[in-house]
């Protein structure tokens, strides 16, 4: 799965870059123009052919492509032998030529668009509303009186002249993201209640590269992924797959707030669990679980990527954290696959494209500009979402919709080197009858060209920092393994012996001698 999961990002994030290029070929091609080369990726060819005069390659670095056309670039490449008998081209064929690209990547999101439009979308809770699924206790968000069940209404950054009318914690997300600060409107779980403003700050995120407010997040599916044997959830009957809706007859709107009531509980709890597909019926059955939570020690969960990480004791100043568990896990898939979104295709059109437009937005303000700076992401990074997204090809499509959304608007800006820097040309051209000096065109190009490499370096770096390398732990926070925990006399053998959860077989495990005392 892995490996397929590999191989469908490159083909998704690749099938964007040729779209965008076959645009430029095919209305370059129309218009008569020279092309000398048609190229998927860049650096040394792993495969090419000319026919007609025209390279076809793939380039070893799968970070973007080209169509070369030299007309193109009149005034810079007028020098060169080969193409210093080439007629020069009109500004309107220039200006197609140059939006072709975008509107190839416009015409194949719409193509995918349809797909997920006929066939439905999983649904991530925070797309279907705003509902407030935790808040962290001791946190901010707690102390303004917010809790799980409420519903926000709208958020107005710092700096923003109205509030921004929301439907979905999703867009609660987006809008905290560029923020130092904002406001909330509110509305109670009771609806008959009135509707609060509270003021958060926002927490930057320097691994995700945008701000959250801490301690406050949207509703779950609490899915079970795994259940420890020896726990007290697998005792009491729970399975992989069940969803635990209510504790104690309490809505759970999370995994967060669930795992908060079994810590602070004493007592064996009610769980009321949905099974699927069950026996008895294929939509599932309600049943109820009585589960009596176990004192141990806080662990890491299972890391198969780090074992170094996996399942590991928590020591935080130098002590054992100890509390209540069950043995349970929670599911990788946070989607609500029962349920389905059907947006046309020109909703998800529209609402990648204001994604877009709302970070190069951002750009223009001091106050979010940075967190734009950090929400930007490489070729590395792009991949990368779309491999996780590998479970569901339909998720795939949804991230490769944004890609040609992003690709389209993105290169009509006017800067050297992309495209939307011919169509400025161009209509200098008409409006003055004059093209622009040469030298300034050369000296742009060429700047440009090394400040895009500048960046796409360092995004690639940034990007492999954020999702493949692991950050230290905490200050004052270690993982450590059982027998290191024996040896530090953080735990005693009697203690471990006992500890349901424990992970190391007891005939592996050695106690410290004790010592020696002093006559």
């Amino acid at each position: 799965m892995a490996v397929l999961g590999i191989l469908l990002a490159i083909f998704i994030f690749g099938m964007s870059i040729f779209v965008h290029e076959l645009g430029h070929f095919l209305v370059a091609k129309w218009c008569g123009l020279k092309i000398t080369s048609f190229s998927i990726g860049f650096g040394k060819a792993l495969w090419k052919k000319t026919v007609n005069g025209v390279e076809y390659r793939l380039g070893f670095l799968p970070f973007g492509g080209y169509v070369a056309l030299p007309q193109m670039l009149e005034g810079v490449l007028e020098d060169h032998e080969e193409y210093k008998d080439l007629p020069k081209i009109h500004p309107f064929k220039r200006m197609a030529v140059a939006v072709a690209g975008g509107i190839g990547n416009i015409i194949f999101a719409f193509f995918l668009a349809i797909i997920v439009w006929l066939v439905g979308a999983p649904a991530h809770p925070y797309e279907q509303d705003a509902i407030i699924g935790y808040v962290a206790p001791g946190s901010q968000s707690e102390t303004v009186g917010l809790k799980a069940g409420q519903t926000i209404l709208s958020v107005q950054g710092e700096g923003e002249s109205e509030p921004l009318q929301v439907d979905t914690f999703e867009q609660v997300l987006e809008e905290c993201a560029l923020f130092k600060e904002v406001e909330l409107k509110v509305q109670p779980e009771d609806p008959a209640a009135a509707p609060f403003d509270v003021t958060l700050k926002t927490t930057p995120i320097e691994k995700a590269g945008f701000n959250i407010i801490e301690g406050l997040s949207y509703r779950g599916i609490i899915r079970i992924g795994s259940v420890i044997t020896n726990g007290a959830a697998r005792a009491a009957g729970v399975l992989p797959e069940d969803e635990i809706t209510h504790v104690d007859g309490v809505k759970m709107w999370s995994w967060g707030q669930m795992t908060d009531v079994i810590k602070a509980s004493n007592k064996p709890l009610t769980l009321t669990v949905l099974r699927r597909e069950t026996k008895k019926s294929k939509e599932g059955e309600t049943i109820e679980l009585t589960m009596a939570p176990m004192q141990s020690f806080a662990r890491t969960g299972d890391d198969e990527k780090n074992p170094d990480r996996s399942r590991k004791l928590i020591v935080e100043n130098g002590e054992l954290e100890r509390k209540q568990m069950v043995g349970i896990a929670s599911h990788s898939v946070a989607f609500d696959f029962t349920k389905r979104a059907y947006p046309t295709p020109w909703q998800q059109i529209k609402k990648a494209g204001s994604k877009v437009i709302r970070i190069l937005r951002a750009f223009t303000s001091k106050k979010t500009a940075k967190a734009a700076a950090n929400a930007i992401s490489g070729p590395v990074g792009i991949f990368y979402v779309l491999y996780i997204m590998r479970e569901d090809l339909i998720l795939m499509l949804v991230i490769a919709i944004l890609i040609n959304v992003n690709l389209a608007i993105v290169n009509m800006l006017p800067l050297p080197v992309l495209d939307g820097s011919q169509i400025v040309y161009s209509v200098y051209r008409l409006v003055t009858g004059r093209e622009l000096p040469k030298q300034l065109l050369l000296a742009a190009t060429n700047a440009f060209v090394v400040l895009l490499l500048m960046l796409m370096v360092f995004l690639v770096f940034r990007d492999v920092n954020r999702h493949f390398i692991k950050s230290p732990p905490p200050e004052g926070i270690e993982f450590i393994s059982e027998q290191e925990a024996l040896d530090r006399k953080l735990v005693t053998l009697a203690e471990l012996q006992t500890d349901p959860f424990r992970v190391a077989k007891m005939e592996e495990l050695n106690a410290p001698e004790p010592a020696e005392s002093t006559p």
